[in-house]
């Protein structure tokens, strides 16, 4: 007897969600109208409805063009979504709670604490607001096995903010706060220490935000981010933004250009990386105290420093001991030169005392190196354990010998500079967009010419039409010509006899 065809009657649940789950939530939302069958395997896998969004935006911000019974029908329905596969959720992301309530009570349907009550408290672990009022807060009070909350506009009500506090209290395994507002926060930053075991916190306010000398109550916070911190930074500093990590920047931090997957900056940061951002710092009235040591937890040393702002040479003296295992150091000057170079003066001043107290650094980008008058101060030259360095706005007249990574890009070169031939030990080289309209074969031999370098990049120098022939080949591997005048392999390459990517 012959078997039936094979079809989708006959395959297993299983499989069926599996096809489902790869189809996606919107998507499958049409194949759970072809059976029963199909209906129960859509809402019946859990994979589908991991993260769940209840936003009442879009009748928020349409208000006068949405009808009322467009409103009414799209709570109903999400009432009823939310009451099938509600227990499946594990990441919850909520908006507009004042829409939803208006819209409940004009129609009669049900608010936010009936649409959380379908939930089930003890398998959420993620809920990400974008406001929130007092009922919502009341009605996530049993959600206390939470692992990360995200909450934009704290609520501005001193009594709504010490209800939210009091909930944070609720939750011992919170291990992720992030908390934003443009009011400062109602009832200071004491209450928000009371999960020790937080391990990432994120704190942003367009008002200084008192009471962050209690946030030293973290004792294994990893990550910190906050702006506008009062009680933190030292008298007379000031700092919009300020973040700290225990394994290394963040995601959004640049670590260096790169081409393709070769990273001209080798060597990646493991350990503990703090970033100030728009600081500004006086020396008015006697030198200011230690600019570092208030950011790091006590006794702690910075594998990584990102420091930008307006930051006097003395309010970085005293900082040995944050600085003693310093690998890595992105400076942004902005102090602008006064008449007779005296800001040049204080730029390399800065670096200095920096570098004087970083015996490890390996890798530096420096950004408006034009402060420094276009010459790198001897306490740079004479930095024997640096490894990568990246210049933005700076005419280089020497470098150090022990150099093997430097990032040149984004700066006005007509032509290589002649202080490439004192790095020696030089194997990765960025030159892009710097407005380079030709090579010579003479220059590249008396700056690269001992056969060491391993990669190129010239991508953005549209005007660049030829690359010359020469000794600097022997050990190319890596040469990007990305974005320039030139479209086709160049004859010259033929001595690079170890290249293995050439970008056009």
């Amino acid at each position: 007897m012959a078997s039936a065809p094979p079809s989708f009657a006959s395959l297993p649940t299983a499989r069926l969600q599996d096809i489902l789950v790869a189809a996606g939530r919107k998507e499958g939302r049409n194949t759970s109208l072809v059976c029963k069958r199909w209906r129960q395997a859509y809402f019946g896998e859990p994979r589908l409805w991991r993260r769940l969004e209840i936003s009442g935006r879009k009748f928020e911000r349409q208000r006068a063009s949405r009808p009322h019974s467009e409103a009414a029908a799209w709570l109903a329905g999400k009432h009823c979504l939310l009451q099938r596969v509600g227990r499946f959720a594990d990441e919850l992301w909520i908006a507009a709670c004042a829409a939803v309530g208006r819209i409940a009570a004009q129609s009669g349907g049900p608010g936010m604490p009936q649409l959380l009550a379908c939930l089930d408290p003890s398998a959420v672990r993620t809920v990400v607001f974008r406001d929130v009022d007092g009922p919502t807060l009341g009605a996530l009070s049993p959600f206390t096995r939470l692992r990360s909350l995200d909450l934009h506009q704290t609520p501005e009500d001193p009594a709504l903010f010490a209800g939210l506090v009091g909930w944070l209290g609720s939750m011992p395994g919170l291990r992720k706060l992030s908390l934003s507002s443009e009011e400062g926060f109602a009832g200071g930053l004491a209450g928000i220490a009371g999960p020790t075991r937080l391990t990432s916190l994120s704190l942003h306010s367009e008002e200084a935000m008192q009471g962050a000398a209690q946030l030293t109550a973290l004792s294994v916070l990893r990550h910190l981010s906050a702006g506008s911190l009062d009680g933190v930074s030292p008298a007379r500093a000031s700092c919009t933004r300020c973040s700290y990590s225990q394994d290394g920047p963040a995601d959004d931090e640049d670590e260096g250009s790169s081409f393709g997957s070769q990273h001209l900056q080798p060597y990646p940061l493991r350990g503990r990386y703090l970033t100030l951002n728009d600081v500004s710092c006086s020396d008015e009235g006697g030198p200011p105290p230690p600019l570092l040591p208030p950011f790091l937890p006590p006794g702690q040393s910075l594998r990584g420093l990102n420091l930008w702002g307006e930051v006097p040479a003395a309010a970085l003296q005293g900082c040995g001991a944050v600085l003693s295992s310093l690998t890595s150091l992105i400076l942004g000057i902005r102090e602008q030169r006064e008449e007779g170079g005296e800001g040049a003066a204080d730029a390399g001043s800065l670096l200095g005392v920096l570098l004087q107290q970083a015996p490890r650094l390996r890798q530096l980008q420096l950004t408006g190196g034009s402060e420094l008058g276009g010459v790198l101060p001897d306490s740079l030259l004479q930095c024997t354990s640096l490894r990568y360095l990246g210049l933005d706005g700076l005419g280089l007249t020497s470098l150090p010998e022990g150099l093997r990574v430097l990032d040149l890009s984004r700066n006005p070169l007509p032509s290589l500079p002649p202080a490439l031939s004192s790095a020696t030990s030089l194997r990765q080289l960025s030159l892009a967009r710097d407005g380079i309209a030709s090579l010579e074969a003479a220059s590249l031999s008396a700056t690269l010419g001992n056969g060491r370098l391993q990669l190129l990049d010239l991508s953005g120098n549209e005007e660049l039409s030829g690359v010359p022939g020469g000794s600097w080949l022997a050990g190319l591997r890596v040469l990007s010509l990305h974005d320039t005048g030139i479209h086709e392999r160049p004859p010259s390459l033929e001595a690079a006899m170890h290249l293995t990517a050439l970008k056009l």
